[in-house]
């Protein structure tokens, strides 16, 4: 019974201490578990699509031949932002490795869109893209074909866009405005982007205008795009950086006033 009396006695004169390291031992519970998850969500970047490993993307490296000095957009060397027609032009001049290859700008997509007078908020994330863009990635895309984005006008828009502005009705058909001035016609609908990619879109739009890429300017010209590419195997990503200079080199000069640019590509 003493025993009894003096485990109750310990306890209610205790119980400050004891309330306070449950608190702290649940807060650094917490804390891990946030922890954790981020560091998991940040390892997880870029696999949330099919067969991740097969995807690779093209970069660029400008050194100057004469002083060895170098430039790039990451804060290294190396510059993911390259000319128009290179995803195109691997899939015509590798078959064999490259299944599918897809031209993305994220610069020039930007702009005032409005839906019914209503401006879209910031939080709305676009991306310019070609009609290759989805297969590529292995997004589902639920309604239209996406072959229409060879039209000027035509955009997709994520399951959660259409439920947010458009509800139980049909998107298909919807009419967003650019700038208040240019008709953009929704002619599809793909299943949502997961956050942790930097390809993260809730609308899309299309990538070409009469005929070419926007502000593209082709081989040569402004190289703001994105060449992201499906191969067959993981291991074709190599073969293909073993050839991409030479297949550039087919169709523009790559040397110029001292610099080099040299093509590689590397897993996504």
């Amino acid at each position: 019974m003493k025993q009894l009396y003096y485990a109750i006695q310990t306890i209610l004169h205790g119980r400050g201490s004891n309330v306070t390291k449950v608190i702290s031992l649940s807060l650094g519970l917490t804390v891990g578990i946030l922890l954790f998850s981020q560091v998991a969500f940040e390892l997880s970047y870029e696999k949330c699509y099919p067969e991740a490993g097969n995807l690779g993307i093209v970069r660029a490296y400008y050194h100057n031949l004469e002083t060895g000095e170098s430039m790039g957009d990451d804060g290294d060397i190396y510059d993911y932002s390259v000319f128009a027609p290179i995803a195109a032009a691997l899939a015509e001049n590798m078959p064999i490795e490259v299944e599918k290859a897809t031209c993305i700008n994220s610069y020039t997509a930007n702009g005032n869109y409005y839906y019914e007078n209503q401006l879209l908020s910031d939080d709305e994330q676009c991306l310019m893209v070609d009609t290759c863009f989805f297969q590529t990635f292995g997004i589902p895309v639920l309604k239209g074909n996406p072959n229409d984005l060879i039209n000027s006008n035509t955009l997709f828009v994520s399951e959660s866009f259409a439920r947010r502005f458009f509800g139980d009705a049909d998107p298909i058909g919807k009419v967003l405005m650019l700038e208040r001035k240019t008709e953009m016609i929704v002619r599809g609908v793909y299943r949502d982007i997961p956050e942790n990619t930097m390809f993260k879109a809730d609308f899309v739009v299309s990538v070409h205008k009469e005929g070419g890429y926007k502000d593209g300017a082709g081989w040569g010209g402004n190289d703001i795009f994105y060449a992201v590419f499906r191969t067959g195997e993981a291991s074709d990503i190599e073969v293909v950086n073993d050839n991409i200079q030479r297949m550039v080199e087919k169709y523009m000069p790559t040397e110029h006033n001292g610099w080099k640019l040299e093509l590689s590509v590397i897993p996504l």
